[in-house]
């Protein structure tokens, strides 16, 4: 009996403690957070891509626009040379055309002293050059041993003034049109108003220049004077004829 009153009091007595449950903790890095990091990645991926698309995109445009400033400065240049090429061509057109590239030769002729048996080249100014031959000196000192005479004019002096015409009767040794040519035998001399232009084998060749003109207009008289020193030059081309 008493051993079960004693065992009811204990019951009776004794204090249940309650357990307590463990509450659910939070974990760090869990599912939620995963996906954070996830879209916060593929942001920086997105961002770090457009950046770099952007800077190709700018360096291929900076390229672009270069290379077409450089075409504009090419085009402008071409524009320049155009209008360069086609200013010196209006200037080519406007100077004669020449007829040859190669210089032409001057016109000469052939004077034959066929009684004295030589010939000299004249210019084209005298290539209408007329002769008087003649034994007599025509400044009147009469036949002179081994020497003859040739009166010499032009063609076109004695049309503007037949004073001047080759053995005119008006001249003299003061007042021939171009002056005497004179053949001698022997060795020649220069002596005053004599030049001896050219010694051959036997006899030579002499120049006389007239010491007045021929005529008394000064058109005349200027292209004797001219005339007269294109023969003493083409006297230095006497020789025998050929």
């Amino acid at each position: 009996m008493d051993d079960e009153h004693d065992s009811s009091s204990s019951k009776k007595y004794v204090k249940e403690v309650p357990t307590s449950k463990p509450e659910p903790s939070t974990v760090v890095g869990g599912p939620g957070m995963s996906k954070l990091m996830t879209a916060l990645l593929v942001i920086i991926a997105l961002l770090i891509a457009a950046g770099a698309l952007y800077g190709t995109y700018y360096w291929q445009h900076q390229k672009v626009t270069k290379a077409t400033n450089q075409v504009s400065s090419l085009n402008t240049q071409i524009m320049s040379l155009e209008n360069q090429v086609r200013s010196l061509n209006g200037q080519l057109s406007k100077k004669p055309a020449s007829s040859s590239s190669t210089p032409s030769t001057p016109t000469t002729t052939t004077v034959k002293l066929t009684q004295m048996g030589v010939e000299f080249t004249v210019p084209s100014s005298l290539s209408d050059l007329t002769y008087y031959y003649s034994t007599t000196d025509p400044s009147g000192g009469g036949t002179i041993s081994g020497e003859t005479f040739a009166d010499v004019s032009a063609s076109s002096i004695a049309s503007q003034d037949s004073g001047c015409t080759a053995n005119s009767t008006t001249n003299n040794a003061q007042g021939t049109a171009l002056g005497m040519i004179i053949k001698g035998t022997g060795t020649g001399v220069s002596a005053e108003g004599l030049d001896v232009i050219k010694q051959f084998n036997g006899y030579f060749i002499a120049y006389s220049e007239p010491q007045a003109t021929c005529s008394s207009s000064t058109s005349v008289d200027s292209t004797l004077m001219s005339d007269i020193a294109a023969l003493k030059t083409a006297l230095s081309s006497v020789q025998p004829i050929q």
